[in-house]
């Protein structure tokens, strides 16, 4: 890594981790020991999967250590466990690791009401203008075309400004 000794500070994520999961900061030997025993005990319980220690760079951006204590257990969620309700579901939104996400549940449920073919019951239909024939249309398509829409939308409304 060429990191000087007076100015490294490393950690270390196992690849069976969340990516999103914050990285452990190897400080002292007992961190390094601490590293050792949780790779012990995972490789004794990993079944197919090769178990990969990384160790990582935290003076680098985007990888601060994780400072909450190994022995503490996760707070519990205040709404009981349930998810948070969107209010109007933006179309982009910020995710934890900095990076836009869209969100395309609106337009792929309008697109799916569109398609709701009446002499296919419960399937998506396009009737094709040229030679009017119905065409099926899987959720995988529809989710395509929903995307797709999100995306022109969102990058023509940046190009615009």
């Amino acid at each position: 890594m060429n990191i000087g000794v007076s100015a490294a500070c490393i950690g270390y994520k196992w690849n069976k981790d969340p990516v999103n999961a914050p990285v452990n900061q190897l400080a002292t030997h007992g961190d390094w020991e601490h590293c050792l025993e949780e790779g012990i005990g995972k490789t004794a319980r990993a079944r197919t999967k090769e178990l990969l220690c990384v160790i990582r760079n935290l003076n680098l951006p985007g990888t601060a250590p994780n400072t909450a204590p190994r022995a503490a257990a996760a707070p519990a969620a205040e709404s009981g466990g349930k998810k948070r309700k969107a209010d109007a579901s933006p179309t982009t939104t910020q995710s934890p690791g900095g990076r836009k996400t869209f969100d395309y549940t609106n337009e792929y449920r309008e697109l799916k009401n569109h398609l709701a073919c009446a002499t296919h019951k419960g399937e998506n239909c396009f009737v094709s203008p040229a030679d009017g024939h119905h065409h099926r249309v899987d959720r995988y398509l529809t989710t395509l075309w929903a995307k797709e829409i999100v995306c022109q939308f969102f990058f023509a409304r940046i190009c615009l400004t």
